[in-house]
Formats: structure tokens, C-alpha cells, sequence
């Protein structure tokens, strides 16, 4: 080849390149900017939790379903304001009396029952324990059944018979530290077990 062709050539190829790399930039600039733009996450209103916090499971035949985190506070009203949910005709499940000036407590589920031209239903409960302890959040021991207390970690089905025994014979625990007169839970077992449990 003739060197002027060459060099022609060789010009040629750099400037596609060079063409070929800037086309790359700002394909990937726009793609960049279109996916930040369009389908950056956004942030879940209440769906952190914090120090002062309470966990408020809502479920039922609604989208807003999940798991929500509020300050103390907050009442039934409040949650279904909040949800974008006409609660001035909200009816109980379990009575026929108006729920929304309810005080959501911690580890609180609510049930929303939307009917077909009829007033929504709500209803109360309480969070698995299984959701409760996924959540950090410890469990009743007062209120907890066989299943709940074999999901502590540290606690086997032998121990959790042994629990629900004394709360049988004995009464309601009246501390944490009641524990200790099960045999095979000393000191070191409670401090381990204490952020599962509370009285």
C-alpha cells in the first residue's frame, strides 16, 4: 500500500473510534440518566424503624399492605388517613362501635375488609411472632403459645414446655427474671433470651 492511502486509512479508523467511543458515552449518559430518572427506587414512607417506633402490620384485601413504622401516637385514624382511606364509615369486626380513635400499639395488625357497597370492616389482631421477632421486636411472655416461644433463638421445645408450665402453676410472669427459677435458665441463658422476651 502506498503510504498516503495508509495514513488516510489510519485517520479513518481513529476517527471512527473515536466516534464509535463518544457514540458509547453518551448512549450509556442517557441510559444512565433515563434508568435514574424512571426506575430509581423510591423511598418507603414510614418504612424504616427507629428508636421511638412502632411496627404496625396492615393486611387484608388492600394494596397497602406491608409493614409500616410510626411514632408513638399515632391513632387507627391517623394510619387510615395516612393509607388514603375513607375511615369515616369504617365499621369493627368485632363490634358494631367506631375503631378509628384506636391508639396503635406496637407489634399492632389490622385486618381492612373492603366489601362491595358496603362499609369496610376492620379488624384487630396482633403480629405473628414470627414477623415480630424478624422485626426485632421481643415477644409477650405472658401471651406467647408453645410455637412462639420454640422460635426464640436459645429456647428448644423442652425449655418452652418448662415456661409454659410455670406460667400455668404460678400466674403471669411478673419480671423477666422470673425465668430464672425454671431450672436450666440462669443468669447468662436471661441476658440472652432478653431481647426476644419482655412482661
Amino acid at each position: 500500500m502506498k503510504q498516503g492511502i495508509k495514513n488516510n486509512l489510519l485517520k479513518r479508523q481513529m476517527h471512527g473510534a473515536v466516534l464509535v467511543a463518544l457514540s458509547a458515552l453518551i448512549i450509556a449518559a442517557i441510559f444512565g440518566f433515563h434508568r435514574e430518572r424512571f426506575y430509581s427506587v423510591s423511598e418507603i414512607p414510614f418504612g424504616y424503624s427507629c428508636e421511638d417506633c412502632i411496627a404496625v402490620e396492615i393486611d387484608g384485601n388492600i394494596k397497602e399492605k406491608g409493614i409500616y413504622f410510626f411514632r408513638k401516637g399515632w391513632r387507627l385514624s391517623h394510619l387510615l388517613t395516612f393509607l388514603h382511606f375513607n375511615w369515616t364509615s369504617l365499621k369493627s369486626a368485632s363490634s358494631n362501635t367506631d375503631p378509628s380513635s384506636l391508639l396503635l400499639y406496637d407489634g399492632i395488625k389490622i385486618i381492612v375488609k373492603q366489601r362491595q357497597n358496603e362499609r369496610p370492616l376492620i379488624e384487630i389482631g396482633g403480629m405473628a411472632a414470627s414477623t415480630r421477632l424478624a422485626l426485632n421486636r421481643p415477644l409477650d411472655l405472658n401471651r406467647v403459645s408453645l410455637e412462639d416461644l420454640i422460635l426464640v433463638p436459645g429456647i428448644g421445645e423442652k425449655t418452652a414446655l418448662k415456661i409454659l408450665e410455670a406460667r400455668n402453676k404460678e400466674g403471669k410472669f411478673r419480671q423477666l427474671e422470673d425465668l430464672m427459677k425454671i431450672k436450666g435458665i440462669k443468669e447468662k441463658r436471661l441476658e440472652k433470651l432478653r431481647p426476644y422476651l419482655y412482661v
